[in-house]
């Protein structure tokens, strides 16, 4: 990101002077910047609602909307951290059994420090999410 940041400022005081710039070329290189670090951004998801709960249940009976929320919590601090945000319904149930445990142990590694509660509330969303269709 340091490196990016360089680019663009190099580009806006390449002259030494912003003024010297000429008008369209700032602006393409205004409109450039603004469009990276929109792309850069971490991806929201949607807040869970009601079917995804009814969703949800019909893996995990008497799911609620608490714990999913809690488990979109322990999955926005966390996954985005070391890699970009994976959409959930990229992977299927048995994938996310085995990502979860898997990366969750990585975290801890790095002092993330995701307990088993936390690891089974992030599961159960990303797996709920998993079974949203896709927009």
């Amino acid at each position: 990101m340091t490196l990016f940041f360089g680019i663009i400022a190099n580009q806006f005081f390449q002259f030494g002077n912003i003024a010297e710039l000429c008008p369209m070329k700032f602006f393409l290189n205004l409109l450039f910047a603004t469009l990276v670090l929109a792309a850069c951004a971490p991806k929201q998801f949607y807040a869970p609602n009601d079917l995804d709960i009814e969703r949800g249940r019909t893996k995990f009976p008497n799911y609620t909307l608490a714990e999913m929320n809690r488990g979109k919590i322990v999955y926005s601090q966390n996954c985005g951290n070391c890699h970009a945000y994976k959409n959930p319904s990229k992977y299927s149930e048995s994938e996310w059994n085995e990502i979860v445990p898997r990366m969750v142990k990585k975290a801890n590694k790095n002092d993330m420090l995701i307990n088993k509660e936390e690891a089974e509330l992030l599961r159960k969303f990303v797996i709920t999410m998993s079974l949203r269709p896709l927009d």
